[in-house]
């Protein structure tokens, strides 16, 4: 852990001295619309969220007019805690890469998962967007009480207007978790679409986004099932600033209303905050 630092720093200058761009992100904010992260609640079949904080930083840019890379790190309500990265290679409006993740389900690092990634897509900028990418642990359960293995895909496709940006959303993600007595299988199901307004002469982009998400959690106990899961609505917004060349600003957040009691309404949400600090200047 004590060679990290310097590692992270010589990557960093390094990107400064050969980047063509490079964007640092750092994000946080908090979640209340995700299952307990707390064994003790896994057989509760209502759903009740908690409280999560969110944190999460993300390094990405260019080099030598045909390369592209991500790097990123922080937690997740579903996927618990991550790192990973990818590197991409344009071919003319083509962009497809490949990478790793690592995740643990706490700090103790008794069990690492790892696993690949994927992305692929095609942007003719200002007139369209097509593009998906999945993630897959190597490991698919060990039988072991703390492993885990994740799985996501994601798609979306997208066109521009004038003054208006038009794009709809697929994701899915899924996390099976091993415990002393039970498997626990926690799966996101998301369909959302989103409009952003902006201009050329002003440096602030206004997004919303309405959609439809599925949550459910499976509990296998011994051969006892329990089973949680809502359905629910969400709108969100979020609002970029372009302060300066080398630095913007934004706020984002969700709200979830449960429709799986007619007689309750149950209103759930996410919120955060970021810091976007770019190189060279725009």
């Amino acid at each position: 852990m004590k060679n990290k630092p310097p590692l992270v720093i010589f990557f960093f200058l390094f990107n400064l001295q050969f980047a063509a761009s490079l964007d640092f992100t750092v994000q946080g904010g908090v979640d209340y619309s995700s299952y307990p992260q707390d064994d003790k609640n896994y057989m509760n079949t209502t759903f009740t969220p908690e409280f999560l904080p969110i944190a999460q930083a993300a390094l990405k840019g260019d080099f030598a007019g045909m390369y592209n890379y991500n790097v990123s790190f922080g937690n997740d309500p579903i996927w618990r805690n991550m790192a990973g990265g990818d590197i991409g290679y344009y071919f003319g409006n083509v962009d497809i890469g490949l990478g790793f993740f690592t995740g643990v389900s706490d700090f103790t690092f008794e069990y690492i998962d790892v696993g690949f990634s994927g992305r692929a897509g095609v942007e003719f900028p200002g007139v369209f967007l097509v593009n998906a990418g999945f993630a897959s642990s190597l490991n698919k359960g060990t039988g072991i009480a703390g492993s885990a293995s994740r799985q996501a895909f994601n798609a979306q496709a997208g066109f521009w207007l004038p003054n208006i940006f038009i794009i709809t959303n697929f994701q899915m993600k899924n996390y099976i978790e091993q415990t002393e007595t039970s498997t626990v299988d926690t799966s996101s199901v998301r369909y959302s679409g989103s409009m952003e307004l902006f201009s050329k002469n002003t440096p602030y982009r206004i997004r919303f986004s309405f959609g439809w998400q599925t949550l459910s959690r499976v509990v296998d106990e011994s051969g006892v099932l329990g089973e949680a899961n809502y359905n629910a609505f969400l709108a969100g917004f979020r609002f970029y600033s372009q302060s300066s060349s080398t630095f913007a600003w934004f706020i984002e957040g969700e709200a979830l209303s449960d429709i799986n009691n007619a007689k309750t309404i149950a209103v759930f949400y996410n919120a955060s905050i970021g810091l976007i600090f770019s190189y060279p200047e725009r």
